[in-house]
């Protein structure tokens, strides 16, 4: 086998290279599908890693200087913004994110919305309950689990 033949076959730029056969996406991590994914499973999960993070940190006793409850509120604030700012940039008027809403949202999305609502309502931060809320009900009521 020569070397030079199989490495030209590397050479030669691919016939439609410059065209996007998706040109809606054009990155995978803004995907509606995977925007969803990060806020449900950043809002379901995360309250479960921060409480195993603390434990840790009690089990392996902590400087006593370490305030835990501090760290706690920090760490969901932290998760959920940061879930919140996936699924803010979904938009209700792309279809595209219309269809994926619709066809792979579930009860763990809808929890999701619900457990970050509330979050954000104890905080009083209610432009973002309101953003939550229109997926929430725009989930609710294409699946016919709202009342008229």
């Amino acid at each position: 086998m020569n070397p030079d033949t199989v490495f030209s076959l590397f050479d030669s730029e691919p016939e439609n290279q410059g065209e996007n056969p998706n040109k809606e996406i054009t990155n995978l991590s803004e995907h509606p599908y995977v925007l969803m994914g990060l806020f449900t499973r950043m809002i379901i999960r995360g309250e479960e890693s921060i409480q195993n993070t603390i434990e840790f940190l009690k089990a392996i006793k902590m400087d006593s200087s370490f305030d835990f409850e501090t760290n706690t509120a920090f760490s969901r604030y932290m998760l959920y913004t940061a879930g919140f700012n996936h699924l803010s940039k979904l938009s209700l008027e792309d279809p595209l994110h219309q269809d994926t809403l619709l066809e792979k949202a579930g009860e763990d999305f809808l929890t999701a919305c619900d457990k970050a609502i509330q979050f954000f309502q104890s905080r009083e931060e209610y432009e973002k309950c309101a953003l939550i809320k229109k997926f929430s009900d725009f989930i609710n009521f294409s699946q016919n689990k709202l009342p008229l």
